[in-house]
């Protein structure tokens, strides 16, 4: 989800994968060509990383290679079960089998 949304978002919060109130907050200071990384726990920030923009190509690289090969098996799994062939009826006349 992000905080402003959009294109042009600057924020980034992503919820820890486990559940609870951990969460990993980006966020892009686009001024000082830096992306800071940080450990929330509810309200308070435990730990941030700043990350220089152009040390981010391969973390980039891996995120879409990992989007991309979700949204693969997505695309290959239906998301409802097939008819049975022996019930399926096409313009008015059965298929053969």
């Amino acid at each position: 989800m992000t905080k402003f949304g959009g294109q042009h978002a600057h924020r980034v919060f992503l919820p820890q994968a486990l559940g609870g109130d951990e969460f990993l907050r980006v966020t892009w200071h686009e001024h000082n060509g830096v992306f800071v990384f940080s450990q929330w726990e509810r309200e308070r920030c435990v730990a941030a990383t700043p990350v220089r923009v152009d040390q981010l190509g391969d973390l980039g690289t891996m995120i879409v290679t990992a989007v991309g090969e979700e949204m693969r098996k997505a695309a290959s799994t239906p998301s409802w079960d097939a008819p049975a062939r022996d019930g399926v009826v096409h313009l008015g006349r059965e298929l053969p089998a």
